[in-house]
């Protein structure tokens, strides 16, 4: 069997309390209306017991409909409230209403009352489900968010492992190979021109393949985070500068930036993106870029170009992987990205993020020049 409605009536009259009884009978006879007319046995009957919905009269000696509105409030209580009155003005109904009334009915019109009951109950109901609902998804998200940030360390570590690789056994094998090369040279006739040349081109094939090795490791995870994320990104931007063309000015207001391991290859890794929306997007001539501390041991990440500029909208806009994955990072670690215009024009990208000590000292070292 279905449970009763519970209905907490906050009346002083009798002889009105019989009559919204009655009339919610003849429609909703299965029903548990508890009676209250103060301040202090409302408060305690909320306290007390679950209730599905509350009537109460606009005004009583001690108490009315906008003080049990503020109570129930107060005590996080949810059940809705429907006034009912015998004449109140328009403004004063009109501001019940605002203040988080359900609905608003005359003691003339008892007979509405019912229906209007059913009606609120629907609504209070779609109310609930749409906060579960938005309550699940937020839970959903930030599961998702959990995981794309543990998915994005997984990838990290895998990049740095295949980058070790890389550089390490490949790189070796490819440098004994021309070892082995040199050696050979030095045992050919100098008669044998065919034979030098085939060594010369080989040679040159076997230094194509190590450079090529070198890129590849950078682009998994550059050595030079092992150095900072000051380091990194000074490197990045002059990288950037000789590959493309692009002036990339840098200046940063510390030496270094104590961050996490994994924080610092995620702000390296949002402004690797930037570097590359500019690149893809911008047609800038230049890009400025600044890193600093902020208020509260926050780290800022400026990059602002002199490109072309973004338009409103563009960044939510459906196919915008890279910039959703910039915020996607940024909130793993806790912070906030913003794109909009620059200041004089083109695209200003803006990351703030919570500093994050790291576990150990990266080693100091001076200006690390570009590999040729």
């Amino acid at each position: 069997m279905n449970d009763p409605l519970r209905i907490l009536l906050v009346e002083d009259s009798v002889d009105d309390a019989e009559l919204i009884d009655a009339a919610l009978r003849r429609q909703l006879p299965d029903i548990a209306c508890e009676r209250v007319e103060t301040r202090e046995a409302y408060l305690e009957a909320l306290r007390a017991r679950p209730f599905d919905i509350v009537i109460s009269d606009f005004h009583l000696p001690r108490f009315g409909a906008l003080e049990a509105l503020r109570l129930r409030a107060q005590l996080g209580a949810d059940p809705p409230l429907i006034v009912v009155s015998g004449f109140v003005g328009e403004e004063a109904a009109v501001g019940v209403m605002k203040a988080g009334a359900a609905d608003f009915v005359t003691k003339h019109k008892l007979g509405e009352l019912p229906g209007i009951v059913r009606h609120v109950l629907r609504e209070s109901e779609l109310a609930r489900e749409n906060r579960r609902a938005t309550a699940a998804l937020a839970e959903s998200e930030s599961r998702l968010r959990e995981l794309g940030a543990h998915l994005e360390q997984l990838k990290e570590g895998e990049r740095a492992a295949v980058a070790r690789e890389i550089h390490d056994e490949l790189g070796g094998i490819l440098t004994a190979a021309k070892i082995e090369l040199a050696t050979q040279q030095r045992q050919l006739p100098s008669d044998r021109l065919d034979l030098l040349s085939t060594v010369t081109t080989t040679e040159a094939l076997i230094d194509q393949a190590m450079d090529i090795t070198r890129r590849i490791s950078r682009r998994l995870r550059p050595m030079v985070l092992d150095y900072g994320v000051v380091a990194a990104i000074d490197w990045q931007a002059r990288d950037f500068a000789k590959r493309l063309g692009i002036e990339c000015s840098f200046a940063c207001d510390a030496e270094d930036i104590e961050l996490d391991p994994e924080a610092a290859t995620t702000v390296f890794r949002i402004f690797q993106e930037a570097l590359t929306n500019v690149s893809r997007h911008a047609q800038a001539k230049a890009v400025r870029v600044d890193l600093s501390l902020g208020d509260g041991d926050q780290l800022l990440l400026s990059i602002v170009d002199d490109g072309r500029g973004i338009a409103d909208g563009d960044p939510d806009r459906r196919g915008s992987y890279g910039i959703r994955n910039m915020r996607e990072r940024a909130q793993s670690l806790g912070g906030a990205l913003r794109i909009g215009r620059g200041p004089a024009g083109g695209t200003e990208v803006e990351l703030c993020v919570p500093l994050v000590p790291a576990v150990l000292e990266p080693p100091t070292q001076p200006e690390i020049p570009l590999e040729s």
